[in-house]
């Protein structure tokens, strides 16, 4: 049957169209099923060394005794280290939410009864007599305060290594007087001195000994 130039020939060229049309956007649908392209979201994770990584935060930095020229550098530094909200949080450059380091107790559901070894309770606190960003350094130093005033455990937290050490000497980490704990300094080769301890090594300083 000839349908050139008929009416019939014009819906047939329609139907076949259609027909193409929805056969290559099947095609494609298949490929985008089978072979679909992902995209790794990725947040910084804390991996602790020697204690377990929680939540932290406590009270405004006080400054140890050191000349006004590094207190003047360390303070420029540590604008990106800030306590708000019951929190430590550290400013990261690549992620837009800030880097919980602390968080008062006083805002969780938890009681020290509830966390009874320093494994359990780091990550959170009554206080943190201390906090600081050292210069030239990629550690953050804070000290957290939990059920006895007057007393806290510091900690050095390695911003590029996303790592938290408890400070401690051979006995285990280190129980300071908050006058101690704000007398942290770091030297000019990279060694941590706090009260009367001092690193053992610049590439570790978050191991101490007596001075």
């Amino acid at each position: 049957m000839n349908i050139e130039g008929t009416p019939n020939e014009r819906a047939l060229l329609v139907f076949f169209a259609y027909v193409c049309g929805f056969t290559a956007a099947l095609i494609l649908f298949r490929f985008a099923l089978t072979d679909p392209v992902a995209v790794e979201v990725s947040q910084p994770i804390i991996q602790p060394s020697n204690q377990a990584a929680s939540v932290a935060g406590a009270l405004p930095a006080v400054a140890g005794e050191e000349s006004a020229a590094i207190e003047t550098t360390q303070q420029l530094v540590s604008d990106r280290l800030q306590y708000k909200n019951q929190g430590l949080y550290f400013m990261t450059d690549d992620v837009d939410v800030p880097l919980l380091l602390s968080k008062d107790i006083s805002a969780t559901t938890f009681t020290y009864l509830d966390l009874p070894t320093l494994r359990d309770r780091q990550g959170f606190h009554t206080a943190i007599p201390v906090y600081q960003h050292f210069a030239n350094s990629s550690y953050l130093y804070y000290c957290e305060q939990y059920d006895v005033t007057g007393q806290c455990t510091p900690f050095l937290f390695d911003t590029q290594s996303q790592t938290l050490h408890a400070i401690q000497d051979e006995s285990g980490p280190l129980t300071l007087s908050t006058n101690e704990a704000r007398s942290v300094v770091r030297t000019a080769a990279g060694s941590i001195v706090i009260g009367s301890f001092q690193s053992v090594s610049p590439d570790e300083p978050w191991l101490v000994r007596p001075r």
